[in-house]
């Protein structure tokens, strides 16, 4: 699911004005959310400029030349992992009703 931070959040107010990097900015979140935590190639088809734009907006990080993370993405993945260990460490630490533990 995309966020709807793009749609209202002033982080995003460059990159809804400028289709090119709003595309990029949505093809390369659905990819960096596919795989991640692996931080995905910078595929050739995005422009330079809609590089240094997700960049100066800060929502966009390189990881060496070729690779790229987004934080959206690494925020996101981060909740949903605690979430799931408290949930699971609440699960264990309850005993089972009528059990002998």
């Amino acid at each position: 699911m995309v966020p709807r931070d793009v749609l209202d959040s002033p982080a995003y107010a460059a990159v809804r004005g400028n289709l090119d990097a709003l595309g990029a900015w949505l093809l390369l979140y659905l990819e960096a959310d596919a795989l991640w935590p692996v931080a995905p190639s910078v595929p050739r088809w995005v422009s330079d400029d809609a590089l240094d734009l997700l960049k100066a907006a800060d929502l966009l990080s390189l990881q060496g030349e070729h690779h790229y993370r987004l934080a959206i993405v690494d925020h996101s993945r981060q909740q949903a992992r605690e979430k799931a260990r408290h949930a699971a460490v609440e699960r264990w630490a309850t005993k089972p009703e009528g059990g002998t533990e």
